[in-house]
């Protein structure tokens, strides 16, 4: 831990190194590793505010983009800020729920003020892939080791705890680390890479998380009809998904096939429960909903739903519908579709460019995690998950980066004569027989 505080100065000199530290912290929580007094330090919250106050004084461009990403990322605080005055509970909705998401829209613009190049963009890809990784491959060789029969969890009291989360975090990083790979230049990190996706893929089945299993066949579809080498990929993927359900116990079996028998389920009740709850308290209040945090309040969720114990949403939808409203929920689906879309564009624009291939083959990538994100999200309370804003950032980054390059390329074309524009020819030509100085 006292390297991350002596990092401090580094971080004031280049705010950069703060992003990275910053969110390597978030995501992947190394205090949560140790023991001791160290597990309670608020190291997250010193390296955010030594990367603002860097951020603030330093020479860098301080540039925030305007895309649409972007643009909504503010309506939907702003909008989440006018929830969190009218809440039901605004005590709750103010210090759990608004005030986390200002600290997370505040990094999250930094960040893409910040990450202007290739290269840093890159250094962000493998820090946010490699923190989530890194309790994949743990989880997978532990699976391994156990023969699948105990559940895989991230750290406690982590973004990631929850052997859910972990689930949908892996699938949202997997399509990054296949990014990764495609781009690898040595043999050993491809290798190294497709061990590390092949532990993740394991440590998601050993989540037991029936809704990571819906998420998981939607990736892979999805992968492979990104992806330009789809047979090969296809094929690889089959026999990895072979080895891996070859390899799970009776009980996950189990687990999975309440799937199908949801009737009989109490926890999918308890879902259908909340999800009733949400869409009652949507229409009582459309505009508004009641804030974040409102379905943890028992009285408030007997009153739409009595005689029901009251739990959180589990459903990024229903979280949104039921917490800010019908406009909540469309800005939050906004937000989806304008990532998406800009993706979309980046890969329109950068075909025949052999320059920002790249470019293309991490738009698709983030267009596989996206569909993790949306499918996942589905049965599970992470509508304000930290890990699906930083790859929003990801994608604004990726096409002001491409807009860039096609600026300046358009601009190298325009110096250039036209074909077949004759050279300009000085007015006067010098005398051969004199001597120019």
């Amino acid at each position: 831990m006292f390297s991350i505080y002596a990092a401090v100065p580094f971080i004031l000199w280049r705010p950069y190194i703060g992003i990275l530290m910053y969110l390597w912290v978030s995501y992947m929580s190394p205090q949560r590793l140790v023991w001791g007094v160290s597990r309670q330090f608020q190291i997250a919250v010193i390296l955010a505010g030594a990367t603002i106050i860097g951020w603030l004084i330093s020479r860098e461009p301080k540039r925030i983009p305007l895309t649409p990403v972007t643009v909504i990322v503010l309506m939907l605080t702003g909008w989440t800020t006018v929830t969190t005055i009218f809440a039901l509970v605004p005590d709750v909705a103010y210090t759990d729920g608004w005030t986390e998401l200002v600290k997370l829209t505040m990094m999250s613009l930094i960040t893409v003020s910040l990450v202007n190049s290739r290269k840093r963009l890159e250094l962000l890809l493998w820090v946010t892939a490699g923190s989530v990784a890194f309790y994949g491959v743990k989880g997978g060789i532990f699976a391994a080791l156990t023969g699948g029969t105990a559940r895989v969890f991230g750290p406690s009291f982590s973004q990631l705890s929850d052997n859910n989360a972990l689930a949908l975090g892996l699938l949202m990083i997997l399509p990054l680390l296949r990014y990764l790979q495609m781009e690898a230049r040595t043999w050993w990190m491809r290798w190294g890479l497709a061990g590390a996706m092949g532990l993740c893929g394991l440590s998601v089945i050993a989540s037991y998380s029936r809704g990571a299993f819906l998420a998981a066949i939607a990736m892979m579809t999805a992968l492979i009809v990104k992806s330009r080498k789809r047979a090969l990929l296809g094929a690889a993927l089959a026999a990895a998904l072979v080895v891996g359900l070859s390899m799970a116990p009776d009980k996950w079996y189990e687990r999975i096939s309440t799937i199908e028998n949801y009737q009989q389920d109490e926890s999918a009740q308890g879902r259908f429960d909340a999800w009733r709850f949400a869409f009652l308290l949507a229409l009582d209040r459309p505009l508004l909903g009641g804030g974040f945090w409102v379905s943890t309040n028992p009285n408030i969720f007997n009153h739409y739903v009595p005689g029901v114990r009251s739990r959180s949403f589990h459903s990024i939808y229903f979280e949104m519908l039921g917490e800010h409203g019908f406009v909540g929920l469309a800005l939050f689906l906004a937000l989806w579709i304008a990532a998406f879309r800009s993706c979309t564009r980046v890969n329109r624009l950068t075909r025949n460019r052999n320059d920002l291939i790249w470019a293309g083959n991490l738009a698709r990538m983030i267009q596989v995690s996206l569909i993790a994100f949306a499918v996942g999200g589905t049965f599970l309370n992470k509508a304000f998950f930290e890990l699906y804003y930083g790859i929003l950032m990801i994608t604004v980054v990726t096409e002001v980066l491409v807009q860039k390059a096609r600026k300046a390329a358009t601009a190298e074309k325009q110096k250039r004569p036209g074909e077949g524009q004759a050279m300009p020819v000085p007015s006067s030509p010098p005398n051969p027989g004199m001597r120019v100085y």
